[in-house]
């Protein structure tokens, strides 16, 4: 099942273009034993500049959860051009 919502803080100074923050949660629907994520982050648009200089990474948070609890998080920086990927992540 798949779940997504979005949230914004007036804290971010971002151009209106971007959406600040976006959260998305992937639930299973039957407790399971093992789980493996598959993660691809392509950005859908082009940064405002051509120079990779003056276009910082995006910032990304990934937490996985399991009965609630945090079992893992990692911050990644995903490149406005070619975007990142985080494959066959297992979680037992």
């Amino acid at each position: 099942m798949l779940k997504e919502t979005r949230a914004e803080s007036s804290a971010l100074t971002t151009t209106p273009a971007i959406n600040p923050v976006k959260k998305l949660s992937v639930c299973t629907p039957k407790p399971t034993a093992e789980a493996a994520i598959c993660l691809y982050v392509v950005p859908r648009g082009l940064p405002e500049s051509d120079r990779v200089s003056d276009s910082p990474p995006l910032k990304l948070t990934l937490r996985v959860l399991r009965d609630g609890q945090v079992i893992d998080s990692m911050k990644r920086q995903v490149n406005q051009f070619g975007g990142d990927q985080l494959i066959n992540v297992r979680y037992k």
